[in-house]
């Protein structure tokens, strides 16, 4: 499992990182600010989450002192702490999705099930327990995944809903890290019955 996993793993990283030297894209910070400061001009169709105010560009975003609101896009950042700046490297495609489809395929394959063991894996989020510097969850958060994809798919949704990657760097990632990981699982089986190079 090991030998799979950590190829896959490897194998994920080396993938995603050739697309974004490829592709070289903006992250969600960068795309709003070259918005707010371009205003709104001929892309009204194109977004759900930018709105001209009183003619300003405003986007929609987590306000630490008042939940979700609409704020001015030269403000907002991605929600996270302060002192960690965006990556500094391009955004497509999602790391984070690539990687975790690479493993739930792995996981999948040699367990014989996509479903965790038990067959439900649960946690839940006290408040508070966020790690940055705003308010997070002021009430517990259950999460729940009954299978390895489950958590693979959330564990990119994630970092849309945190800011830092746009729907479809997570898309892309998911569909590299499935045939990364049975790629992998297919080479580690090869090594497994003797038929490796």
């Amino acid at each position: 499992m090991y030998l799979a996993l950590n190829g896959a793993l490897h194998d994920a990283a080396i993938a995603a990182w050739d697309v974004k030297r490829q592709t070289d894209t903006a992250r969600p910070i960068s795309l709003v600010r070259f918005v707010a400061t371009q205003g709104m001009r001929g892309i009204q169709d194109e977004v759900d989450v930018l709105e001209e105010r009183g003619g300003k560009a405003m986007v929609r975003g987590w306000s630490a002192a008042a939940g979700v609101q609409w704020i001015d896009p030269l403000r907002w950042v991605p929600y996270q702490a302060a002192s960690f700046v965006s990556p500094a490297f391009p955004g497509f495609v999602s790391g984070h999705s690539t990687f975790s489809r690479a493993a739930a395929e792995v996981l999948t394959d040699l367990t014989g099930s996509a479903f965790f063991p038990g067959g439900l894996h649960e946690i839940t989020v006290r408040p508070g327990a966020l790690l940055i510097d705003r308010t997070s969850n002021t009430v517990p958060v259950r999460l729940q995944w009954a299978t390895y994809f489950d958590a693979a798919d959330q564990a990119g949704q994630s970092r849309i809903w945190g800011g830092i990657h746009i729907e479809p760097d997570d898309l892309a990632g998911r569909r590299i890290g499935q045939q990364v990981g049975l790629d992998a699982v297919a080479l580690a089986r090869r090594y497994f019955t003797g038929q490796a190079p």
